[in-house]
């Protein structure tokens, strides 16, 4: 059956791009390091570029950015325990790190923020179960918002 979904696959995109990206079980593969730096670097310069005040943006031309984010966020979402200690974590704080230092950009650095903040809550489910992590968490919301004043 994979290989069928993959020979599928195969006929529609550059395999060999494709292998960079994903094994041949279309699991996602670790993201490279020199690679995401050089992506962000591009994305930011990319959205410097094209996506500026008073200048109408295409669909085709915000679907680079899309693409590109979906990448980060399937990244996320697929993370294993042991990935995201290992690699994801400590990459996407570099990512964010460098907007935040590099390119000074807010609207990278909150995406980064958020991806960071998806993967501690990936890991903590993965820990806990469902309804364990659900009572903690209310009990900790229920703090955060007396905090401020709610």
């Amino acid at each position: 059956m994979e290989e069928d979904r993959w020979a599928k696959l195969s006929r529609v995109i550059d395999a060999n791009f494709a292998l960079k990206i994903i094994d041949k079980n279309l699991v996602l593969k670790p993201i490279d390091k020199n690679f995401a730096l050089k992506l962000v670097d591009k994305m930011v310069d990319w959205d410097r570029r094209v996506i500026r005040p008073g200048r109408e943006v295409s669909d085709e031309e915000l679907r680079v950015l899309y693409d590109v984010y979906d990448y980060f966020f399937l990244a996320a979402l697929k993370a294993e325990l042991k990935d995201i200690d290992n690699y994801l974590y400590p990459l996407f704080a570099t990512l964010l790190s460098r907007v935040h230092h590099k390119h000074k950009n807010p609207y990278y650095e909150g995406f980064f923020n958020a991806l960071c903040q998806m993967l501690l809550l990936r890991k903590l489910l993965l820990t806990m179960s469902d309804d364990l992590w659900l009572v903690q968490w209310i009990q900790s919301l229920q703090t955060s918002l007396s905090k401020l004043g709610l």
